[in-house]
């Protein structure tokens, strides 16, 4: 079988509504030669790792499970120090499922929506896919982002969140959140 490799990257971050330093761990997977790279490597290696997200489903015991992989596409080793807490992300596509709620007891602004991006795979190139990134933005980001409606293309950037719950069911779930912080619309984005 292929190589299969899976960690967590430790990413200090600053939280974007309180501002307060914190870390951030990030699942990522590495496939064949990148997850034996990755995997012949010391636990605290300070690594710059290049991912795509890749959202998939799956069921478990007759639950829905959806599970969002930073899927690993070049990785390097980094002086310690150096670009420590790089966190970004930028996609291109179209709004997919947009909805915008108040939520809070002060009714703060928040829009959830999936961007759909197109791709081909290396392995076929002839045949068109999409995938499907869910993605986050509160306050008057939400709110301009709700404007751009559905199929809208759009071009996000923001970073990439982990957010950890335990569910009624006793189960901790992981959910891993790309918070939008910048966004331009229209375009050739998803063509």
């Amino acid at each position: 079988g292929k190589a299969l490799f899976k960690c967590k990257l430790k990413i200090p971050t600053t939280d974007e509504r309180s501002g307060d330093a914190r870390e951030s761990l990030l699942r990522i997977t590495a496939w064949e030669d990148w997850a034996e790279w990755l995997g012949s490597l010391s636990q605290g290696t300070v690594i710059k790792a290049n991912t795509r997200i890749n959202e998939r489903s799956y069921t478990h015991e007759g639950k829905k499970r959806n599970v969002t992989d930073l899927v690993v596409d070049s990785a390097e080793v980094v002086e310690e120090g150096a670009n420590e807490g790089a966190n970004f992300f930028v996609l291109e596509g179209t709004l997919q499922w947009p909805e915008l709620k108040n939520v809070g007891e002060r009714g703060t602004p928040l829009f959830h929506a999936k961007v759909k991006i197109p791709y081909f795979r290396a392995d076929d190139p002839e045949t068109l896919r999409n995938s499907y990134v869910r993605i986050t933005a509160w306050d008057e980001l939400a709110e301009q982002l709700a404007l751009v409606g559905e199929q809208g293309s759009v071009k996000v950037s923001g970073h990439i969140q982990e957010r950890k719950w335990n569910a009624p069911d006793g189960q901790t779930r992981v959910f891993t959140d790309a918070v939008v912080t910048n966004f331009t619309a229209g375009g050739t984005a998803g063509v």
